[in-house]
C-alpha cells in the first residue's frame, strides 16, 4: 500500500520528498513508470540516500531506474525492478512498507 495523503502532504516526510521529485520527474519524461520511480525515490530519501549513502549513481536523475546503482530489472520485462541490492551502502532510517508495491521484487 502506498502512503496516505496526509503523509504525502507533510513536507518533513520522505514520502513528500519522493512525491515532489516524482511529480517533476513525470513532467520531464512521462509517467509510464511513475509508481516504480516514486518507490525507489522513497527508498532513497527514507534511508539517507541524499546524505549518507556511499554510492547513489543514477538516483533522482532522468536515467532509467534500471540503471540506478543497486537496481536490477527483469531480463524479460526490462522496465520491472526485480532486485534492490544496496549492501554496504551506509543506509540508515527505515525501509517503508511502500516497497511492497514493487510487485516483481524478489530480492531486497
Amino acid at each position: 500500500k502506498v502512503s496516505g495523503l496526509s503523509t504525502l502532504r507533510d513536507p518533513t516526510t520522505s514520502q513528500h520528498k519522493a512525491a515532489q521529485w516524482t511529480i517533476n520527474d513525470a513532467r520531464r519524461h512521462g509517467g509510464d513508470r511513475c509508481i516504480q520511480r516514486y518507490i525507489l525515490a522513497l527508498l532513497f530519501f527514507s534511508t539517507g540516500g541524499n546524505t549518507n549513502w556511499t554510492e547513489s549513481s543514477g538516483y533522482l536523475t532522468l536515467e532509467h531506474e534500471c540503471d540506478w546503482y543497486g537496481i536490477t530489472c527483469d531480463d524479460k520485462y526490462k522496465d520491472v525492478v526485480r532486485a534492490v541490492n544496496l549492501t554496504s551502502n551506509n543506509l540508515g532510517g527505515t525501509l517503508l512498507s511502500d516497497l511492497g508495491e514493487l510487485s516483481a521484487l524478489e530480492y531486497l
